[in-house]
Order: C-alpha cells, then structure tokens, then sequence
C-alpha cells in the first residue's frame, strides 16, 4: 500500500480517535473544507480498509440531515498506531457500533472533540488519556468486566456495575490531576431511571476506590459529568438526582454551554442543589488563551 497522504492520515486517525464520526465531524478536525473532496478521501480510505462505516443512518448533531457514521478497522487502527508511535491505538474499538446508539455515540464523540479544543485554548491544562466504553484492555476476554477498561464488575450478587460513557483526567499546571466520568443524556432514558441505574454504581466505586486502577490522580475521588441536550432537561436531572447515593459527586451541565472556547473556563456545571455554576477546573483568566 502506497503511503498516505497527510490528509488521509489524518482523517484515518480522526476515525480512530473518536470512534463513531460523521463527515462533518471529520471535516472539522482535518480542515478539509469541500464537502465532495471530504467524501473522497473517505470512500478512498473506506475501500482500502482502512475505516469502516455503518449502513444504517444517524442525525447528524452538525447538520441535522442524514449521514453515515465511521469507526475504525483494524487494519487502519494498526497504521495509526504506527505512525504515530502509539500503541494505544492497537486497542481502539473496531466494533460495528449498534444503530439504535448511533445518535449517543456521536454525541460522545462530539464531546471528546471540543474537550480536544478546549484543551487548546489553555495552556496550563493537559489531558491524561480517554477511554470510551467500547476500549478494550483484553479482546479475548470472556465477560465484560475482562473485555473492556472502563467497565466494573462491582458485585456479583446483587450485581452492581459502572458502565459509564467514558472517562478522562485532567492535570492543571502539571500538578493537580483529576478524574472525570462522562454520562451524556440524549433524553431516551427517563430521568428517575438514570438516577437509580446509574448513581449507586458510581457510589460504590468511589467507596471502594475501584476508579483508582484507571487513572493515578492527585485527586481522591472523581467527578460525574452528566451532559444533556438542554437546559431543563439538565435541571430537572440535577433535581431528581437529591438525596441519592454520593449525589455530591455529580455535575450537570448542557451541550450548548459545552464549548471549545469555554468548555474547561466557563462556569457551566450545576451541582444537584446547587445554583451556583461553577467550571471543570479552575484556571487563572491570565493564563487561559
């Protein structure tokens, strides 16, 4: 196989990165800005093998028209890795994503992509990794608990488990560090079941520290960033969300207010029953770009 062309290898490792990608999310992260040469280079890649995509079709969260969404291969997962010098890529999900999560997975993929951008406007911020749901720390395994990084087994009998979207952690001014778990409300759950199918899972992870295997931060404990579509959707969560196990580690925000400019800065995230926003991490105004 020729040598790709920066573009095509960039995009390659887009796909890879973020998982599950429309073109329009692509197009914005490779700057390609016609829309036909963007289809091009990803039908180009698509028959070398390199990306895969879906059959069916999503909304795109950009444009909100119809469009297929690509995720990885193994074999371009593969290349990346060795371009790049990563092997962190050999362990990408090269799964074909459910198509009744299509819409949750790019909304995923849309946070992990302004997080990327907002890291670039501060300059004292760094991202210590990102594992999604699907990453896998051992292909062979045989449950869940074995297979994928972030998913805890907590109890067997009653079975209790985190299964959260993703996790990150974030060192500020390369001392503090923190960790950070990702539930994005798509508004397809009701509101009373996320709270009772997801709270004592995180409660009983930072009871027990379990998180601790996947980051090593300053930071004792984690936070939960519950992101939904809208404002009162975010309100009436954070409200129903009172009283229950470890609430206090939980924070809301929405997708609007998550920005590449203000994403890290701006105080956007909402306590339970708390009105005071405040931001993910705090950062002096002067040292923010």
């Amino acid at each position: 196989m020729n040598p790709l062309s920066p573009r095509k290898m960039k995009t390659t490792e887009t796909v890879c990165r973020y998982y599950t990608v429309d073109r329009s999310q692509i197009q914005r992260i490779v700057n390609v800005p016609n829309d036909r040469v963007m289809r091009d280079i990803l039908q180009q890649l698509f028959q070398a093998g390199l990306i895969n995509k879906t059959r069916m079709q999503a909304v795109s969260p950009g444009m909100g028209s119809a469009a297929p969404v690509y995720f990885p291969t193994r074999k371009g997962a593969e290349l990346v890795a060795a371009e790049f010098g990563d092997e962190r890529y050999l362990y990408v999900c090269t799964r074909t994503p459910d198509w009744m999560h299509l819409l949750h997975w790019i909304g995923v993929a849309e946070f992990h992509l302004r997080l990327d951008q907002a890291l670039e406007f501060c300059n004292n911020v760094e991202c210590l990794g990102w594992f999604g749901e699907w990453d896998e720390v051992n292909p062979h395994g045989t449950t869940p608990q074995e297979r994928f990084r972030i998913y805890t087994l907590i109890t067997e009998k009653p079975r209790l488990v985190c299964a959260p979207d993703a996790v990150f952690a974030l060192r500020v001014d390369g001392v503090h560090s923190k960790m950070f778990f990702l539930e994005l409300d798509r508004g397809t759950s009701s509101l009373q079941q996320i709270v009772k199918s997801k709270f004592p899972g995180f409660a009983a992870l930072a009871e027990r520290r379990l998180h601790r295997r996947l980051f090593d931060t300053s930071a004792e404990l984690f936070t939960v960033l519950h992101i939904s579509m809208s404002a009162a959707r975010r309100d009436h969560l954070r409200k129903i969300a009172i009283g229950h196990p470890a609430a206090e580690l939980h924070r809301f925000a929405c997708m609007d207010d998550w920005t590449p400019e203000g994403a890290l800065t701006n105080a956007i995230f909402y306590g339970c029953d708390d009105d005071t926003p405040q931001a993910i991490v705090r950062v002096p105004k002067e040292v923010a770009v």
